[in-house]
């Protein structure tokens, strides 16, 4: 007969860490608080695209989907790539989150062909996928479905 005790010692403690990972400190205003670990003594100063990449992630995890989007899609103008592509796809995302699946298409036709890299051609298609499944255009929705290998 099997100890039931080890197999629930091992599950405690895994949902302990698991909890813990989860758990960002917040400010007075319910906002997470961002910790950069560095050297006793020593300060450590953002690049304003550095800032501007923690924007955009900040108003991701606050659920403002569109600040989101519209701060990603200004990143992407001002990189290279295969950042300016990355940022786009984020902007798109954001923007399904949103559920402003008609703004997608048009979207990605406003860019250049080589702004989305052939790495990052997948999740676009995913997205458009996804956006013409919100706007009711099941068939097309399945026609631009990447295959699966």
């Amino acid at each position: 007969m099997t100890s039931f005790y080890p197999k629930l010692t091992i599950l405690l403690i895994l949902t302990i860490v698991i909890s813990a990972c989860q758990i960002a400190p917040k400010t007075a205003d319910g906002s997470a608080t961002k910790t950069v670990p560095t050297e006793p003594g020593s300060s450590l100063e953002l690049s304003s695209t550095e800032e501007a990449i923690l924007h955009a992630f900040d108003l991701e995890s606050a659920e403002s989907w569109l600040e989101a989007a519209e701060a990603y899609q200004k990143l992407a103008e001002n990189a290279r790539q295969p950042e300016r592509s990355s940022f786009f796809i984020r902007a798109a995302l954001m923007f399904y989150y949103d559920g402003r699946h008609n703004y997608i298409e048009p979207f990605f036709d406003s860019l250049l062909e080589t702004d989305i890299l052939d790495q990052d051609r997948l999740y676009k298609e995913v997205i458009l996928a996804g956006s013409y499944l919100g706007i009711g255009k099941i068939y097309q929705s399945l026609l631009t479905l990447p295959e699966i290998d």
